[in-house]
């Protein structure tokens, strides 16, 4: 069964904490949960447009019929039901889809260097996104309001831990690729 998109949820969720525009929930995503959850404003501009059409968000009143001013949506009582009947469901689990773990499945097909190079590379980035999550972590609790800040951290806490063991997986698979190198 085809796992249907959750763009809607998302933007209800961020409509939920605060009122904004397609640009203000992008931002807020990058600078939230784009670690785990990713949103282009292709997906987020005609999601709004539908929504605003079904009746889960609304434009607030412009000030202004200025064509620059964005487009303020808020959410409604009908889109607060749908998040919150959407927060008590079962989270669906979708297969990951790691093209570095498919290019190794196949590494055989190249020279040994090429994997190696490519999961050191990999763990250098993973190394990174693991810095920016702990930077994230010391502060959280003084950027964030006190209800929000415990959940908002265990999902930071995640990814740290993911984001770890990845870097550790990376150490042992660069061990092992040398071996096989060695006894070449």
């Amino acid at each position: 069964m085809a796992v249907k998109s959750r763009t809607r949820f998302i933007i209800l969720a961020f409509l939920y904490c605060k009122p904004g525009s397609g640009y203000q929930i992008k931002k807020a995503i990058e600078n939230s949960v784009a670690y785990f959850w990713k949103e282009s404003y292709g997906q987020i501009y005609p999601k709004l447009k539908e929504m605003a059409h079904g009746g889960l968000v609304k434009l607030q009143n412009k000030e202004s019929s200025h064509p620059s001013r964005s487009n303020i949506y808020e959410i409604t009582e009908k889109g607060k039901q749908i998040l919150l009947d959407w927060l008590s469901t079962e989270a669906v689990q979708t297969p990951p889809r790691l093209e570095i773990l498919l290019k190794l499945f196949f590494g055989d097909l190249v020279e040994s260097s090429v994997m190696r190079d490519m999961i050191s590379r990999y763990r250098c980035k993973n190394e990174k996104e693991l810095e920016v999550l702990q930077s994230i972590l010391k502060g959280y609790y003084s950027e964030n309001p006190a209800g929000h800040a415990v959940y908002g951290k265990m999902t930071v806490e995640y990814g740290i831990q993911v984001l770890t063991a990845v870097i550790e997986w990376c150490d042992k698979t660069l061990e092992i690729l040398e071996r096989l190198d060695d006894s070449e």
